[in-house]
């Protein structure tokens, strides 16, 4: 196994693991890695231990996985116990605990790279943190290094409420070539139309160098926003959360016979 990755390791650690048959089943963040065909064999197999009387130690900031696996869960936070209960309980109280944005700014990765500023701005280039279901915005980050670096690349994934990943924005994929890094950059997104449905989200910030595995900048949770509701063309109502996530279509045609 030495040529394995770090995600083929924890495959082999969890399939081990679960074969066993132990009293308890110590579960990791083991669905932060691996497809998703292997992810439902995760939770499969994890549903099945539980079924079968046996106690499963689920450890995760995933929290749809939280909900749908577990019926009791414990909120730790720098290894102190801060809430025990049911897990729609915890989850809540997990949610409405984050930490402020402005927290993790300027925090500064073991490569000497910081993430400054981070904002939604509307088509006037004012900042919110409210948009509304259908309108045009613009993702604007701006990056600090300590010492020039070339061929960075930008990740910013969004997430919903529950931590679901909802969406990916790649830089090389929007247009931007990869990119030296002087002193300070600038980087934006152009998201037009916003087509994530209303609802909380946050958003998570990370950079990457070209054909390189290793992670330049992790920044968790750095930003969050609330997409407000709006009716759309002749719509009879305003889109709802209990919608779904992303409206997919827009537009469609009509034929009578």
């Amino acid at each position: 196994v030495k040529r394995y990755s770090s995600g083929m390791y924890v495959r082999l650690a969890f399939a081990v693991a679960a074969h066993l048959e132990p009293e308890i089943l110590i579960v990791d963040e083991v669905l932060a890695v691996g497809d998703a065909q292997f992810q439902n064999k995760c939770l499969g197999k994890m549903q099945d231990v539980a079924h079968s009387g046996r106690t499963v130690l689920f450890v995760s900031h995933n929290m749809a996985a939280v909900r749908q696996l577990c019926t009791s869960a414990l909120y730790m936070q720098q290894g102190e116990l801060l809430l025990a209960g049911s897990a729609e309980q915890v989850v809540s109280r997990y949610l409405n605990a984050a930490p402020t944005e402005s927290s993790r700014l300027g925090q500064v990765s073991r490569h000497g790279i910081s993430l400054v500023d981070m904002a939604l701005q509307d088509a006037e280039g004012g900042r919110t943190q409210a948009p509304v279901f259908d309108r045009d915005y613009r993702l604007r980050l701006v990056f600090r290094s300590q010492q020039p670096m070339s061929d960075v690349a930008v990740v910013v994934r969004i997430y919903d409420a529950l931590g679901t990943l909802i969406s990916s924005i790649c830089s090389p994929e929007e247009g931007i070539d990869p990119f030296p890094i002087q002193s300070m950059v600038e980087v934006t997104f152009n998201l037009d139309r916003l087509q994530l449905l209303p609802g909380q989200y946050r958003a998570s910030v990370f950079m990457f160098r070209a054909n390189d595995p290793e992670t330049y900048l992790e920044a968790e949770d750095v930003f969050s926003f609330e997409v407000n509701p709006a009716i759309v063309h002749q719509a009879m109502a305003a889109y709802r959360p209990d919608h779904g996530i992303v409206r997919v279509s827009q537009s469609g045609t009509l034929v009578t016979y």
